[in-house]
């Protein structure tokens, strides 16, 4: 017989992290474009899966001397090979020893739109994209934290999420009814690009769970997360000796603009060009300054996550800045 624990504890055996489920009727109330069910009518159960991301990921990053290893094991290995490969070897699981459906999602960026127009009334348009962090809370493996990004009490900020979903009745976890993020809004002073805007907080409710974050202005996030400032990316500061954007005052939308203007600049940056070919689509220059770097040091030095290290917290130096 299925049962939630046989689901945990497979997936922990290729190589999980964290395994959250929750029932769909949790996800009562959610926009059409992210409701699980659209996706899966006759879902009854939603899987979630975390891969932690090493904290050495962004020491190079943080040292301003060593800029890949984030982006390919931060990232790339995370989101193309890691992370699916659990999810799928989980859905498949579930399929062959009890006849139930199982859906692996794919990860996605939680900025997406739809791409096109209902295939038929009464259908959501593709594509459906249910938020991954919303869905980990939902599944009782944590919060939002004020930067918008998914804490566990276990890593924090410093994991990657994936999703199945199936039409198995399963036992749902309980919701967190901890407290990991204490509003300390760092991570709104150390985002480079400004993209976190405190004066415009959104409040959201996850299955009775309230809890409040800074609104993300996209658009500076993308140009920020791609290096498009001098202030934190020494390529384009060395291709674009005088250029000095005040980021802090763009107003670009996250893909058509802020995307087409990164693209224009990369031909004329060698690294930028060489990581591309490696990692396609992972360049992550800013090494998320302030939305994880900043934040779980904060949560380290406050004992406020369970992954410790005998070096103590991350932060060691003064964080650099090229302006």
């Amino acid at each position: 017989m299925l049962t939630s624990e046989k689901i945990k504890e497979f997936a922990y055996a290729q190589g999980a992290d964290l395994v959250g489920i929750g029932n769909i009727e949790r996800w009562e109330g959610a926009p059409e474009q992210m409701h699980p069910a659209n996706i899966f009518p006759e879902a009854k159960s939603v899987i979630v899966i975390g891969c932690r991301i090493p904290r050495g990921c962004y020491r190079g990053i943080e040292e301003g001397t060593h800029f890949p290893s984030y982006p390919v094991f931060g990232y790339k290995k995370l989101n193309l090979y890691i992370r699916p490969l659990i999810t799928y070897e989980t859905a498949l699981f579930i399929e062959e020893t009890s006849g139930y459906e199982a859906v692996p999602v794919p990860p996605h960026p939680p900025e997406s739109q739809p791409s096109g127009p209902p295939v038929a009334p009464g259908r959501a348009a593709p594509e459906v994209y249910p938020q991954f962090r919303i869905a980990a809370v939902a599944c009782g493996l944590g919060e939002i934290g004020y930067s918008k990004v998914f804490l566990s009490p276990q890593f924090g900020p410093r994991q990657r999420l994936g999703m199945i979903l199936t039409d198995a009745k399963l036992d749902p976890d309980p919701l967190f009814d901890g407290k990991i993020c204490d509003r300390c809004k760092l991570c709104v002073a150390s985002c480079p690009a400004g993209a976190l805007l405190a004066d415009q907080e959104i409040t959201i409710n996850v299955a009775g769970k309230e809890m409040t974050h800074a609104d993300i202005h996209t658009g500076r996030c993308h140009l920020g997360h791609w290096g498009a400032t001098a202030e934190n990316s020494p390529f384009v500061k060395e291709a674009f000796p005088g250029m000095n954007m005040r980021m802090r005052e763009q107003d670009m939308a996250w893909g058509a603009e802020a995307g087409r203007f990164v693209h224009a600049l990369m031909p004329y940056i060698p690294f930028y060009q060489m990581v591309w070919k490696q990692v396609p689509g992972f360049l992550a220059t800013c090494g998320a300054r302030g939305c994880i770097r900043t934040c779980m040091d904060h949560l380290e030095r406050e004992g406020r996550v369970q992954n410790s290290f005998n070096t103590g917290p991350f932060r060691r130096r003064k964080v650099w800045s090229l302006v």
